[in-house]
């Protein structure tokens, strides 16, 4: 029986993470897998994943989100986090994957992680940003059952910040 894998896309553009999925997804490197994209929510960009399988944690942009506002409100973060989390719960519980990869990995993704976590799939990190840009938290780093850098300098970056 495959295994089940969940990629998390929560990007609200095109770009490189995305495509790099995308690659993944009909090069049959994961042709031994049950492959599902979850995305936030609808975005005209999505339509370029080949995936057969995607799903969404809501069927447009709402007024918790900051993608909503052209300046995000102040607090709306914490509650955004939140309510993200709340029904990314509601599809791991449908959808039952073993693996979770959050292919654009964030530290605001810390609510999604402790359910993934809760929930009893492994995670992956796809970090693809460097230390400077976004320091990395240890606390999250060790939620992980593997972390891919996408270059030697990242993965280097990560083991100094790490220990």
């Amino acid at each position: 029986m495959k295994k089940k894998v969940l990629f998390i896309d929560n990007s609200p553009w095109w770009g490189g993470a995305e495509a790099c999925l995308n690659t993944y997804t009909k090069d049959g490197s994961l042709k031994d897998f049950d492959v599902e994209i979850c995305f936030l929510f609808p975005l005209e960009h999505q339509s370029q994943y080949e995936a057969s399988k995607k799903t969404y944690r809501y069927s447009q942009c709402l007024y918790f989100m900051p993608e909503f506002y052209n300046r995000p409100i102040k607090g709306l973060d914490r509650l955004n986090k939140y309510l993200r989390a709340k029904k990314l719960k509601e599809i791991l519980q449908k959808s039952k994957p073993d693996i979770v990869y959050l292919n654009l990995y964030r530290n605001r993704d810390i609510w999604d992680i402790k359910i993934i976590k809760e929930y009893g799939c492994k995670v992956v990190f796809h970090i693809r940003n460097l230390y400077h840009q976004a320091k990395y938290n240890i606390d999250i780093l060790n939620q992980a059952d593997l972390i891919i850098g996408t270059s030697k300098y990242v993965c280097d970056e990560i083991e100094r910040h790490w220990i």
